[in-house]
């Protein structure tokens, strides 16, 4: 049995819940660089995606998971919300024992015109904004109400926090506004 300290250092945390779904011996598959036969990939519970000690995300909540590529010891999968307007996609990294995402390349909100896609627009940049600023990503079983994954505190590198706080800041307010004008012209729709 390896010691909380080991588990600490090789970040054994970050993927455990998710080691329970795939299987010990998907997993030694995976880490060894290879697929399992794709009837062999777990079907996912719907995944929450969150900051430690936030309020959530409504946008990144409740949302469709499933796994759309295994290669290089790691598992990709796909999170869409209901309305399809937001999607990320999540690293499961079984061969470094990281959990891992792209707020630049693996997160995408549409707006579709609506007050809510303004709102789910904004809180989707919250999220990003406040992962930036050190944030503690979680990825929740949310049927379960079980995390499945954490990571550390994320540090970036080469930003000017204080700049990109503000730039985040402005979008987030430009995108509530958007979402207030909206509410008061009754386009609630994508039309």
């Amino acid at each position: 049995m390896k010691s909380s300290q080991t588990i600490w250092e090789e970040h054994l945390y970050e993927l455990k819940g998710f080691y329970e779904i795939f299987g010990e011996g998907a997993v030694a598959t995976i880490k060894a660089g290879a697929s399992p036969e794709r009837n062999l990939w777990p079907l996912l519970p719907r995944l929450t995606v969150s900051l430690a000690r936030s309020e959530g995300f409504a946008p990144l909540t409740n949302l469709r998971s499933e796994v759309i590529a295994i290669a290089d010891g790691c598992a990709t999968v796909m999170c869409t919300s209901d309305d399809n307007l937001t999607e990320m996609v999540l690293r499961l990294n079984f061969a470094e024992e990281r959990l891992q995402i792209n707020v630049k390349d693996g997160l995408r909100t549409a707006d579709d015109g609506s007050e809510g896609a303004a709102r789910s627009y904004a809180s989707v940049m919250r999220f990003v904004r406040d992962y930036i600023l050190n944030g503690v990503l979680e990825v929740w079983d949310w049927d379960q109400r079980r995390l499945l994954g954490k990571c550390d505190v994320f540090i970036p590198l080469n930003v000017d926090l204080e700049a990109t706080k503000r730039a985040y800041d402005s979008i987030i307010r430009n995108f509530e506004n958007l979402a207030e004008v909206r509410s008061k012209s009754g386009n609630f729709g994508g039309d």
